[in-house]
């Protein structure tokens, strides 16, 4: 029995030493500089997220919210089949990734004397690894998708495939919109769904398909773009009016930090664009602006970084579309 439990510690070991060998490899990819920025930004959501435990009126919400996005990894996760290959141990293994994830917040808990939290927090995260449920990426391409313009091909393909999880949300925070934070936690996760769609690169073909300069292609892309992200926004924010009409500023205030963190996406994405090219290597730009919603000190920083790439944008267009000026 105890030969049969130094098994399973040794397999779940050499799991999680994978695991650190992939961050590595990660670290190395982005470099010193960003992997410095990534890190204070988690040093600050984590910093946030120690002064909502001790909140009474937002802590379950916070531990919810942190199990909602272990949910998600484990539904989005691309390696299911390849630990599936441990048998009965996969469970283990992924209970074990998820308890790592998961220890900073079971830490603070401790330390702050949540046992209820704990408890309650334990319960799910233990039940999570039992799902043996996935995203499949079927060719969804309903009439809702085939609403949206060619042009926005972006769009397509990011609804496409998660068009049931958006669906899902969008419905269910909107039915929810009489509670205060429903709708500015809708508009969140909008725009980290929205400004995603943005990180792979078309083909040159469709980049040079209307024969326009730089300049008119961004602002034609802007444009076109935002119709779209003001059209899902606006249902939303009537109805949160409706139901807070004294607070009716925060949502509009919120809308409008969303709009330029999605347009901030579109612009980094033509700053460092190279054809069929998927620009990982610049996600820790997009978490500072998506953070910048939530930590509204760092609003700043996207602004003048959103500028900046704007005029980084039409420099290298001028490369794929110097015959169109």
């Amino acid at each position: 029995m105890l030969k049969h439990y130094r098994n399973y510690l040794k397999l779940m070991m050499g799991f999680l030493k994978l695991r650190l060998v992939q961050l590595w490899f990660e670290i190395r990819k982005i470099g010193i500089f960003r992997t410095l920025i990534l890190l204070a930004l988690v040093f600050c959501v984590y910093f946030l997220l120690w002064h909502g435990l001790a909140n009474p009126k937002i802590r379950f919400y916070l531990a919810f919210a942190y199990l909602g996005l272990i949910f998600s990894i484990h539904l989005y996760r691309k390696d299911k089949r390849f630990v599936a290959t441990f048998g009965q141990q996969a469970v283990l293994l992924f209970l074990c990734e998820y308890f790592f994830l998961a220890l900073p917040l079971l830490i603070m808990s401790l330390i702050q004397n949540l046992y209820l939290l704990l408890a309650v927090f334990l319960a799910f995260l233990c039940l999570i690894p039992f799902l043996r449920i996935s995203v499949k990426k079927t060719n969804r391409n309903n009439i809702l998708i085939r609403s949206i313009p060619a042009a926005m091909f972006e769009w397509k393909s990011g609804i496409r495939k998660n068009f049931i999880f958006l669906l899902s949300v969008y419905v269910l925070l909107n039915i929810c919109s009489f509670f205060i934070g429903a709708v500015p936690v809708l508009f969140y996760i909008l725009t980290v769904m929205f400004s995603s769609f943005f990180q792979e690169c078309e083909p040159r073909n469709l980049l040079e398909i209307n024969e326009n300069s730089p300049k008119i292609f961004l602002r034609n892309k802007m444009i076109s773009n935002s119709k779209l992200f003001g059209l899902l926004f606006l249902f939303p924010y009537v109805l949160f009016v409706l139901f807070h009409t004294s607070y009716w500023y925060i949502a509009l205030i919120e809308a409008i930090m969303c709009y330029c963190v999605f347009l901030f996406a579109i612009l980094m994405k033509y700053a460092y664009y190279r054809p069929n090219d998927r620009l990982n290597s610049n996600s820790v730009f997009l978490a500072i602006a998506i953070l910048s919603i939530i930590i509204p000190f760092l609003f700043p920083v996207t602004i003048f970084m959103a500028v900046y790439f704007y005029f980084k944008s039409k420099t290298n267009l001028k490369t794929y579309l110097h015959a169109y000026n």
